[in-house]
């Protein structure tokens, strides 16, 4: 949520000029989709949510290795720990042995 938020505030101006313009037009898209269409552009989206989430979290994930590779202490280098796990659960296939 705080994702989708962060969006419309960059460019705020620019949804209520589009929005204000859609609001006068009629697409009837839900006529045009088939149920088909429907499920797999929702399907697509739910994926490129997940890759958006993935990508954030293994930049936190360096940003908190470099951090603890600079400063050496064990709070840094529990943050790494917790946060390969978080990585681990979004991707499977992610490895990071703790040093």
């Amino acid at each position: 949520m705080t994702e989708v938020l962060d969006q419309l505030s960059k460019g705020f101006d620019k949804y209520v000029t589009i929005l204000t313009y859609l609001r006068g037009e009629y697409f009837d898209i839900v006529k045009r989709l088939s149920d088909g269409e429907i499920y797999h552009l929702l399907r697509s989206v739910e994926a490129s949510g997940r890759r958006l989430r993935l990508e954030r979290k293994q930049d936190e994930f360096l940003d908190a290795y470099l951090e603890w590779k600079k400063r050496g202490t064990e709070r840094a280098k529990k943050k790494v720990v917790v946060l390969a796990e978080e990585l681990r659960g979004l991707d499977p296939t992610f490895k990071y042995k703790p040093a």
